[in-house]
């Protein structure tokens, strides 16, 4: 699924030297807003700063550093997190010692997915080799999400649909259908994957 390749991915990320947090967010359907929907720690210290945050899973445009790097569509260094007056995270982030906030957009073309926002307890000058790796890794990310978003969404109408549908193979067999598929042929999936379509068709 796409939460679980964005883990796997943040989980890489944490472990690069001096970047103790990741998270992505992506764009909301209706594109009101960001959804925190991946993050991972580097130590199990770092946990802290989510429960002191763990109503924040969304922001709208311009807000807080994903927000704002969803208005500019660039990637931003932010330091000095405890003191900055737009990050919304501030107090938590003091608790846990995070001093550098960094934002890279996810495109797709001319599309923005999301982003990637990653903190560190050290300055952004002794980050600068992490920033220009990191923003390589963002740009190359943009085509897998939009992919696996892309993928999500027809799953998503495809099982939800109140109209019968069904994908068959080459071979006659049926691959993948919803449930109003099975209520309109009357058998549950384990029969209709293992019966020819051809012998499910009532003949002319």
């Amino acid at each position: 699924s796409l939460v679980s390749s964005l883990d796997q991915a943040l989980q890489q990320l944490v472990l690069l030297p001096k970047i103790r947090m990741s998270e992505i967010w992506l764009v909301a359907p209706d594109h009101s807003e960001l959804h925190l929907v991946s993050r991972s720690v580097q130590q199990r210290k770092f946990d802290l700063f989510y429960q002191q945050t763990q109503g924040f899973t969304s922001c709208t445009e311009g807000s807080d550093l994903a927000g704002r790097v969803w208005k500019e569509k660039k990637v931003l260094v932010w330091d000095n997190l405890s003191e900055n007056q737009h990050f919304l995270r501030a107090e938590a982030a003091q608790m846990v010692g995070l001093s550098t906030g960094i934002g890279l957009p996810i495109m797709y073309g001319d599309e923005f997915l999301g982003c990637i926002v990653c903190f560190s307890t050290t300055s952004p000058a002794v980050l600068a080799e992490k920033i220009t790796l990191l923003t390589h890794i963002s740009e190359k990310l943009g085509p897998l999400v939009k992919q696996k978003v892309t993928e999500e969404e027809y799953r998503n109408v495809f099982n939800i649909s109140s109209d019968p549908l069904c994908i068959v193979g080459f071979d006659g067999y049926i691959k993948k259908c919803n449930t109003a598929f099975d209520l309109l042929m009357g058998y549950q999936k384990p029969y209709l994957y293992t019966t020819a379509i051809f012998e499910l068709i009532y003949p002319d």
